[in-house]
């Protein structure tokens, strides 16, 4: 696995310029807020752009929920379980 780009996520459109772009002009690609890192090349559709852009987020989110759920109901519970299954699955660790 490779390191974790650091910053947010944006879809970013490329100019509509197919001199510059070629067939990739006024397409969408990821970016990092900071705009220093490209993410992801060319993606066709601009609802999975959206929802690639918000997986830093989305990650977070659920490393938060799963530290509560491990305080109030304890490891081993289904959501609490599932919940790690899907964010070592975002880790890369299975």
């Amino acid at each position: 696995m490779t390191t974790k780009t650091p910053a947010s996520w944006i879809v970013w459109r490329l100019a509509d310029d197919k001199q510059t772009y070629g067939e990739n002009a006024g397409k969408v690609i990821i970016v990092a807020q900071n705009g220093e890192h490209e993410i992801c090349s060319v993606v066709y559709d601009e609802a999975h752009a959206n929802l690639m852009a918000a997986a830093p987020q989305l990650l977070a989110a659920l490393e938060a929920l799963h530290r509560q759920v491990t305080k109030s109901e304890g490891a081993f519970s289904w959501p609490n379980v599932y919940a790690r299954m899907v964010i070592e699955k975002a880790r890369g660790s299975k």
